[in-house]
């Protein structure tokens, strides 16, 4: 049962890792949006909004890895 937590913790990991990069990237695509035109173009916002939704995901299937690691 070691190994399941180990595994978990890792997977874990590995996700809010990639959670973490697809935010910075979104914060460095958003400024620079906005010093562009002071204004998010419609092409902006709907790339995001399919990410975001993606990202949603992942947020969700990182914390359950999260908590089997903690509690199991």
């Amino acid at each position: 049962m070691d190994w399941l937590k180990i595994v978990c913790g890792l997977i874990a990991i590995c996700i809010w890792m990639i959670l973490i990069i697809q935010t910075s990237r979104f914060n460095k695509e958003f400024k620079k949006a906005i010093n562009e035109d002071r204004s998010l173009s419609e092409d902006f916002v709907q790339r995001w909004d399919k990410k975001s939704s993606r990202e949603l995901i992942l947020i969700i299937v990182a914390s359950i890895f999260s908590l089997t690691d903690i509690f199991f």
